[in-house]
C-alpha cells in the first residue's frame, strides 16, 4: 500500500497485460478506476439477488435451479443496462 500526497493510502491494482504480438506490460489501475469502469454496466449483488428470487417465484418455488436462476438474473440485468 502507497500512501499519497494527502496521507491517504492508495490501492493499486496490477494486472499483466497480453497483447497478441506476444509481448507483455503491465497496466496499474487504482480499485477506483477499475470500479468505475464497471460499475456502470454491472448490477449490483443485491439486484442479482432479487431478480434471481423473482424468477425462482414464476417457476413455482421448485427447488434445484437456484444457479440457472442466478445467472439467467445476472445475464438479464446486464444486457437491460447495455441497452442505450
Amino acid at each position: 500500500m502507497m500512501k499519497s500526497s494527502k496521507g491517504k493510502a492508495s490501492r493499486k491494482a496490477t494486472m499483466r497485460v497480453m497483447p497478441a504480438n506476444g509481448t507483455s506490460r503491465v497496466a496499474m489501475h487504482s480499485a477506483e478506476e477499475a470500479v468505475s469502469t464497471v460499475a456502470p454496466t454491472y448490477p449490483t449483488l443485491e439486484q442479482i439477488r432479487m431478480r434471481a428470487y423473482e424468477l425462482y417465484l414464476e417457476r413455482g418455488t421448485a427447488p434445484g435451479g437456484e444457479l440457472h436462476d442466478w445467472i439467467t438474473a445476472e445475464r438479464e440485468l446486464i444486457e437491460v443496462r447495455a441497452r442505450p
